[in-house]
Parts: structure tokens; sequence; C-alpha cells
């Protein structure tokens, strides 16, 4: 899935795609692909079958749960005299806060026990909790939380790399 050998075979695929990426040195342009993540793993990666698979329970009821939430929200502001605000609030702090607490609980756990270090060094790994609503120059989830500090301190530093690439390769557009 997302190793370190699946984004080398990325960064080489797409320096063979593009001349544009020679003006990138390899390291950087790694860099750049390693925070292209969900491109990465569900787009370029030729396991995303198996992905989606180990997956599929838990986005499923994520979905359902999401669906189930939009509908009553929907019905909530239509029928009923609810202010918006404190609906906002309530779904926060009554739904969105719980699975997001649980989710990280989950991945705290896997962490101990050296899941993500099967084949990568730890430093190496960032996890997070990514949200539609993540701004791009934020640190994702509770990023504090899931990560010791010198992959923090990485996940920085590569971000500024992150931000040069993508000025050079498409200008300030982004």
């Amino acid at each position: 899935m997302n190793t370190e050998e699946e984004l080398e075979r990325q960064t080489r695929s797409e320096l063979q795609k593009d001349d544009k990426y020679l003006d990138v040195p390899y390291a950087d342009l790694k860099t750049f692909w390693r925070h292209q993540w969900f491109d990465f793993i569900l787009v370029h990666s030729r396991k995303s079958e198996e992905f989606a698979k180990r997956f599929k329970v838990t986005n499923d009821m994520l979905w359902s749960l999401a669906t189930q939430l939009d509908e009553l929200e929907d019905e909530l502001l239509e029928d009923e005299d609810v202010d918006e605000d404190d609906l906002e609030e309530y779904t926060l702090d009554e739904i969105h806060d719980p699975i997001k607490d649980r989710l990280t609980q989950v991945l705290q756990r896997l962490d101990r026990e050296g899941i993500f270090e099967l084949t990568n060094k730890r430093e190496y790994i960032h996890l997070g909790l990514h949200d539609s609503n993540w701004p791009r120059d934020t640190l994702p989830g509770p990023f504090a939380d899931l990560n010791p500090p010198e992959s923090c301190r990485r996940y920085e530093q590569d971000n500024l790399v992150f931000d040069r690439v993508q000025a050079t390769l498409f200008g300030s557009l982004y």
C-alpha cells in the first residue's frame, strides 16, 4: 500500500511521464509525492482493491452514518425550529468528536503495537485523521497526539519541501 517501495515506483513513473519533473531534485520530488497520499493510495497503487477491501466495513459504516446525519440535519432544519449553529455544535460534540476520539485511540493502540513499523521507520510515518474540511497547510487531525516529536518535525520539514516543489511545478496557482 503506502510503502517506501511504492513511493519509489510512483516517483520514477512520474519522472518518466513528464519532463517538468526534471527541474526538481529527486529527493524533493519523492517528498512531494509522499504528500500526495490520497492520490497515491487510492489511484496509483496497484493494491487499491486490497485497500478498499480492508476498509470496506469501516467505510460503509461511516458513509451510512454520514448519510443518516445529513438526513437528520435536513429534517431538523426544515421541520423544526432548530438553530443551525446549535445543531452544528451538537453534531460535533455528540457525533464527530466521539468518532474522531475512537479513531485516534485505534491508531494509538496500533502504534504502540508497532504495526506501522513493519516496513518503515516510525519517523517516516505520519499518522493523522483526514477530514474533508482539512486545510492543506495544517497538520492532519490530532497530529501531535498520534506522532512522536521527530515525526512531527519531519512532517513540517517535508511540508516546506512540498510547497516549494508545488510552486516550481505549478506556479502560484496553489
